[in-house]
């Protein structure tokens, strides 16, 4: 079962000091010295900071601390939106030879004004028609593709009925075109006497290319929409009318490691409550292009930053978020969009490697209202009055709190037998226990709450609690206090506990 640590965190400021030891338990064969003799039994002082939680819970690595103590429920998660190897900016493109010297320009098949690349899958694919069947020799090359150091070139003989296909293979070869041109030299010879001839239908088509490193001069490439949901139930156990958060917010961290201008549009960001609701981000922040940085040319292999905070301030996200969304759905609609404004800037790049990571976390100061929260904890409990020489006619609880946390809280302790059946309570009715510490208009807590309550537990009702096999602790939380009101808790926020007991026998 998922957990929530605010939750546990505060269900356990109570809890965890009755956890470790059996209320009622006392010490073996204790002899009554004189009449009406009193035994006073201290079962605990103890103080607890919010703060020695977070040290002692695995939910620490969710609740943080800020620079003024205030607790922050955090939760994030990365998610890559795309990398290099997604690009597909080249679509196959065939075009006719007119000539023994042909100028195939690049922008008819890349999105982009390419000046370098390096190829890793891919081929060039060519077809040659002759008018009449023979013998002939085919030059093909390339100059703007070398492997090497060496151009690309083919050189064959064959005996042609009427079409000769063949296709070269681009992995390797690295591609330099500074005027956006790939330059492209043809020639067909009969074989026999060495003579050019004219053939009557020749093409050339790039099929399948494929970048491990492109350089580009402009481009303007659009990625496909990468649409997602992201389970995130962060209050699996509280319904959302019980919990109410002032100022949560979201932050988005782009690391750009693609060496272009990225421009990102959130076509959609939904929240979907536990009731099916659902709620889409918006505002100014929401429906502006979200423009981030990039690594230059000089940086390759460097990545960039770009930060986004969602909040009340600059969207929705104050209703977005209070929905308690089990999920979020997004739609991100990724660009890349550059063109140099003189010949002195920059080429962009991409790099198969390179990769555009998000990194999605919701930042949730506990400055909250909790209309009430109830937790249940039940520990086993083995009072045998035969530890005792005489038998005792009174048990005397006292309990001090001194309550420095800016929430009131009400508890009651049942007693149930073997069976699960209520044999007694501690308290007469649902107790307000720890009233809420005093706090300034900072919300700081300047004065803890103090509280003492003695309680009796006699006659019949000691067989009750001897019958007794486990005490049931139930506590509701809430800021009932201060309608209409937030608090906040820090980490220094603590409550102490003093509890004590007397037995008293008769002669």
């Amino acid at each position: 079962m998922n957990k929530n640590p605010i939750l546990i965190a505060i269900a356990t400021l109570l809890l965890g000091f009755f956890s470790g030891c059996s209320l009622l338990s006392g010490p073996p064969n204790i002899a009554p010295p004189d009449l009406n003799p009193v035994i006073a039994l201290p079962l605990a002082k103890t103080q607890i900071t919010i703060g020695d939680l977070l040290d002692n819970y695995d939910s620490k690595g969710f609740l943080e601390v800020d620079g003024d103590g205030l607790i922050n429920f955090n939760f994030d998660t990365t998610l890559t939106l795309l990398s290099g190897s997604d690009f597909d900016g080249v679509s196959n493109f065939t075009s006719p030879v007119i000539d023994t010297l042909t100028t195939i320009s690049a922008t008819s098949a890349l999105s982009q004004s390419l000046t370098q690349a390096i190829l890793k899958g891919g081929s060039i694919a060519y077809t040659v028609v002759v008018n009449t069947p023979g013998d002939y020799q085919l030059e093909l090359e390339m100059p703007e593709l070398t492997q090497n150091a060496q151009t690309l070139k083919v050189l064959r003989t064959d005996s042609y009925q009427d079409t000769l296909k063949g296709e070269v293979l681009l992995n390797g070869y690295e591609l330099n075109s500074p005027s956006d041109d790939i330059r492209l030299r043809f020639i067909l010879r009969d074989a026999t006497n060495n003579q050019l001839v004219i053939p009557a239908y020749a093409e050339i088509s790039i099929l399948g290319v494929q970048f491990s490193y492109l350089q580009a001069s402009a481009m303007n490439f659009n990625f496909l929409p990468v649409a997602n949901t992201v389970q995130a139930n962060l209050f699996p156990n509280i319904d959302a009318e019980e919990i109410f958060f002032e100022d949560p917010s979201m932050t988005l961290d782009f690391t750009n490691g693609i060496g272009c201008p990225v421009v990102v549009n959130v076509a959609e960001f939904k929240a979907i409550g536990r009731d099916g609701d659902m709620v889409a981000l918006g505002g100014d922040l929401a429906e502006s292009p979200l423009e981030l940085d990039y690594p230059r040319l000089s940086e390759r292999g460097n990545t960039r930053a770009t930060r986004y905070v969602f909040d009340k301030s600059n969207s929705n996200f104050q209703e977005f978020f209070n929905v308690f969304p089990n999920a979020y759905a997004y739609d991100l609609q990724t660009s890349l969009i550059y063109e140099k404004s003189s010949p002195t800037d920059e080429d962009i790049f991409i790099e198969d490697t390179s990769k555009l990571d998000l990194n999605l976390q919701f930042d949730l100061p506990l400055d909250l209202r909790i209309r009430e929260f109830v937790f249940a904890d039940t520990q086993n409990l083995n009072l045998n009055l035969s530890d005792f020489d005489d038998s005792p006619v009174e048990f005397e609880f006292k309990m001090i709190t001194e309550n420095a946390i800016p929430m009131v809280a009400s508890m009651q302790i049942y007693f149930r037998d073997s069976q699960g059946q209520l044999t007694d309570s501690l308290f007469d009715s649902f107790e307000p226990v720890l009233a809420a510490g005093t706090v300034d208009d900072n919300g700081n807590v300047i004065e803890p709450a103090i509280r003492e309550f003695f309680f009796s537990i006699r006659n019949e009702r000691i067989n009750n609690l001897e019958r007794s096999t486990s005490y049931e602790i139930r506590t509701s939380f809430s800021t009932a206090h201060k309608p209409g009101e937030t608090v906040k808790w820090r980490d220094t926020d603590s409550l102490t506990v003093k509890l004590g007991m007397k037995v008293f026998y008769t002669q």
